[in-house]
C-alpha cells in the first residue's frame, strides 16, 4: 500500500490549485484522516515562487491549529520533509455533495428546504464571528470548503486564501483570490482589500444557492425563484449581497442576529399554513406500485443517474405517495402503496459497510417483524421514503420514521470499494465508500 510518511494512502478527497487532499489511515489505530499535500499547480510556482506559497500552506496549518470552534475544521499533525503535509479529521461529506454542485457552475444544483438552510448558515456565521473575532480573513466561502460530520454539523474548512485582518499577502495582479462565483466585487479587484464584510457576502451567496439551487439575480430585488413567502427573504439577502460593502452586515454578529429574527418569521408563518385544514389526498388504488428490489452494480461512468431511477440531479424521477400502516410489531411499518415492509427506527448509529451488512443478518438471524427476508433497499426503494417539502405546508405532514436517520446504505454498489446511500431528507443519492459511515434500514418484500 502507497504511504505518505507515516500514513497509508486510502484514497484521494480532491485537489486544488496549492495542492491534493488524500484519504489516509493511521496505522496503528486504522483512524480515517485527511491530509492535506503541498503540491500547487504549476502556473501558480511560477506565478508567485514556491517558497512563497510553502509559507501560504505552513500558515494555514497554524491558523488551523490555533482556532478551537465546534464548527472550524483543526489539524491533527504537521509534516515537514519531502513531502509537506498535514493532517485533519475527515469528513465523507460537505454542503457541496448534499447540493450537488459540480464544475458546471451556471448549472442549477439541488436546493435546500428553508429549516436546512437557515440551520447550515447558523453555523456558518458563528464559524465566521470566530474567525473574524481572531482577525482572519477566509476569503474562500463556499459550498466545497463546508464540511459535514455525521452529526450534520457544519464545519468551515480550507484557510489556504484566508489572510490576517490588515495583512498584505503580495497576490500577483493576475492570481484571483477566491471563486469566482462567490467572491464579492471588491476582492475581485484587489485581494488584499478583502474584510468580514467580504465574507459575509460569500455567505450571502452560498445562502442565496441552498435556497434556491441557483445564484442570484443581478437585481436581488426581482427574484421570484425564493421559497414563498418571497419578501420574508428579500432584506435579508439584499444586505448580504450589496455590492457596496459599506451597505452589507458589519459583523457575521449582526447578520446572524438578523438571521434569528428571519427563522423566527419563518416559524411564524409556516406554523399559520399548518394551523388551515388539509384538502383530500387521492390514495393510490391500482395496488402495490412495483420498485426495483434487486441490487445494481451501476459503475463509475455513464448514465448513472437514469440506471437509478434518479433526475439528473440525482432526485428522485419518481414520487412516491406513501400509505404506512403499523407492521407486525411496533418497530416497523408497511407502506401499503409499495407492498414494502420498513424498520422504522433502523440501525440507532452510522455503520460502516461491513457493520452495516452484519445489522442486515442480525434482523433476519432473529426473525424481526416475523421475518427473514431483510435486506438492504435499493436506491429507488429508499426513494419511496423521500420527504418531500417543496411547499409551507409539506412540513405539516407527519413523518412516521426516525428523524434522526439522514443517510441511509442502499444495496445498490458503485464499484468494488462504494456504495450509493440516500439521504431521506433532502432526497438525493451519491457514492460513499465502504469505510465511509451511514444508517441503515433494513427492508423486506414486496408483499403483494
Amino acid at each position: 500500500m502507497r504511504t505518505i510518511g507515516k500514513y497509508q494512502i486510502a484514497g484521494e478527497l480532491g485537489r486544488g490549485g496549492m495542492g491534493r487532499v488524500l484519504k489516509v489511515r493511521h496505522p496503528e489505530i486504522q483512524r480515517i484522516l485527511a491530509a492535506k499535500v503541498f503540491l500547487p499547480h504549476p502556473f501558480l510556482l511560477s506565478s508567485v515562487g514556491e517558497k512563497h506559497l510553502l509559507s501560504m500552506f505552513m500558515e494555514e496549518a497554524r491558523k488551523m491549529a490555533m482556532l478551537h470552534h465546534p464548527n472550524v475544521a483543526g489539524v491533527e499533525d504537521l509534516h515537514c520533509g519531502e513531502k509537506t503535509f498535514y493532517t485533519m479529521p475527515c469528513y465523507s461529506r460537505s454542503l457541496g455533495l448534499i447540493m450537488g454542485e459540480n464544475s458546471d457552475m451556471e448549472a442549477p444544483c439541488r436546493s435546500l428546504d428553508p429549516d436546512t438552510a437557515i440551520h447550515y448558515m447558523k453555523q456558518l456565521l458563528t464559524a465566521l464571528h470566530c474567525l473574524h473575532f481572531h482577525g482572519i480573513i477566509h476569503r474562500d466561502i463556499k459550498p466545497w470548503n463546508l464540511l459535514m460530520d455525521d452529526e450534520d454539523r457544519l464545519i468551515l474548512g480550507d484557510f489556504g486564501l484566508s489572510r490576517l485582518r490588515r495583512e498584505t499577502t503580495g497576490t500577483p495582479e493576475n492570481i484571483k483570490v477566491g471563486s469566482p462565483w462567490y467572491a464579492p466585487p471588491e476582492q475581485e479587484k484587489d485581494a488584499d482589500s478583502a474584510d468580514e464584510r467580504s465574507d459575509i457576502y460569500a455567505a450571502g451567496i452560498v445562502f442565496h444557492r441552498m435556497l434556491t439551487g441557483l445564484f442570484p439575480p443581478d437585481n436581488t430585488e426581482k427574484n421570484s425563484l425564493l421559497p414563498e413567502p418571497e419578501e420574508l427573504w428579500q432584506d435579508f439577502l439584499k444586505k448580504c449581497l450589496a455590492k457596496n460593502p459599506a451597505h452589507r452586515f458589519t459583523s457575521a454578529e449582526k447578520m446572524l442576529k438578523a438571521l434569528d429574527i428571519l427563522d423566527h418569521s419563518w416559524i411564524n408563518f409556516r406554523e399559520k399554513e399548518c394551523s388551515f385544514p388539509f384538502s383530500a389526498e387521492e390514495k393510490n388504488d391500482h395496488g402495490p406500485l412495483k420498485l426495483r428490489s434487486f441490487p445494481l452494480r451501476t459503475g463509475v461512468r455513464g448514465s448513472l443517474a437514469d440506471m437509478l431511477e434518479a433526475d439528473p440531479l440525482f432526485r428522485p424521477a419518481l414520487l412516491v405517495q406513501n400509505n404506512f400502516i403499523t407492521g407486525p410489531e411496533e418497530d416497523f411499518i408497511y407502506d401499503k402503496n409499495t407492498g414494502l415492509l420498513w424498520e422504522k427506527a433502523g440501525s440507532p448509529f452510522p455503520m460502516n459497510r461491513n457493520d452495516a451488512e452484519k445489522w442486515i443478518r442480525m434482523l433476519n438471524g432473529r426473525a424481526a417483524g416475523h421475518k427473514r427476508e431483510w435486506r438492504f433497499p435499493t436506491v429507488p426503494e429508499l426513494f419511496s421514503l423521500t420527504r418531500q417539502t417543496m411547499t409551507p405546508k409539506d412540513y405539516c405532514r407527519e413523518y412516521p420514521l426516525d428523524p434522526r436517520q439522514g443517510w441511509v446504505w442502499s444495496s445498490d454498489g458503485r464499484s468494488h470499494i462504494s456504495y450509493w446511500f440516500v439521504d431521506l431528507f433532502r432526497g438525493f443519492t451519491a457514492p460513499m465508500d465502504k469505510d465511509g459511515y451511514c444508517f441503515v434500514k433494513g427492508v423486506a418484500g414486496p408483499f403483494n
